[in-house]
């Protein structure tokens, strides 16, 4: 049997793309927070300011206070401040391609999570391993791209 292999140009272009995923999953995970954090506190307002009130029964009401629905704000955040200080020494210990592919499951693994959890404190554990991820991914996708 005869086995396609892709090598130069194609390959380096198709290679380029596929980092390129994430970032782009990392800037939909920072733009996912500001509408979604009302929805999850039950705080929803109408265009006319009246409180949209969604029942502490309902799936999408997760967090009961301030601080735990500011800590799944900003733990995205966190998780891409220590991955990104962790890029360099994985990228040199495991080399820049697969650095990249070892954060692919990460990433999948925690916006899984993020999509089926309902517990507070499993969310907000979610967005710091996606953000550890995404860290990775910031530090080793320039490198790899200008090799």
């Amino acid at each position: 049997m005869k086995r396609l292999r892709l090598s130069g140009t194609p390959f380096a272009v198709l290679c380029a793309c596929a980092s390129l995923l994430g970032p782009l999953a990392g800037g939909l995970g920072l733009g996912f927070t500001g509408p979604a954090i009302d929805t999850m506190r039950n705080s929803v307002l109408a265009p006319d300011g009246t409180r949209i009130d969604i029942g502490p029964e309902s799936n999408l009401h997760v967090f009961n206070s301030r601080t735990a629905s500011s800590l799944f704000g900003a733990a995205l955040t966190l998780g891409a401040l220590v991955g990104t200080l962790s890029g360099g020494p994985v990228a040199e210990a495991t080399g820049r391609r697969l650095a990249l592919l070892i954060t692919s499951p990460l990433s999948v693994g925690a916006y899984l999570a993020i999509a089926l959890g309902h517990s507070p404190y499993l969310l907000i554990a979610a967005r710091l391993v996606a953000g550890f991820s995404l860290g990775i991914c910031a530090f080793v996708s320039p490198v790899y791209m200008s090799e």
